[in-house]
């Protein structure tokens, strides 16, 4: 007998619990079929038109101004890309002026020991070898 009362009162829960579904159910139905004709309204249809001729347009200009951004940033890139190749240019040919000076500089130096070893022994001359 125990249980079925535990069974009865399981079944009165469920039911509950559908009744309260259903009328939630048909209420959501109700204001849901209420906005939307409240929705459909021709002001509504306007303001939603409106609202997208001016999305539209922010659109447009954004798109302008992104594109006006993206120029100046590939002229500020292009810029830079000719100071740094005429810095290089600078740069290699203080390089290319550098190595020459040392050349001569080593020239100069092996040149000198060379006549150095040459001449000396009392001004008597050796072959160098």
């Amino acid at each position: 007998s125990n249980t079925n009362d535990d069974s009865t009162t399981s079944d009165q829960e469920s039911m509950q619990e559908v009744q309260t579904t259903t009328s939630t159910d048909m209420i959501s139905r109700h204001l849901t079929s209420s906005l939307k004709k409240s929705i459909s309204s021709p002001r509504i249809n306007r303001l939603r038109s409106e609202n997208s001729a001016v999305s539209n347009i922010a659109s447009h200009w954004r798109g302008a101004y992104l594109r006006i951004q993206w120029r100046k940033q590939e002229a500020v890139i292009l810029i830079q890309s000719h100071w740094r190749s005429a810095l290089c240019r600078i740069l290699f040919k203080r390089e290319e002026a550098v190595i020459l000076i040392q050349s001569v500089a080593r020239g100069y130096i092996v040149r000198r020991r060379r006549k150095a070893r040459f001449y000396s022994d009392n001004g008597r001359v050796f072959k160098y070898s």
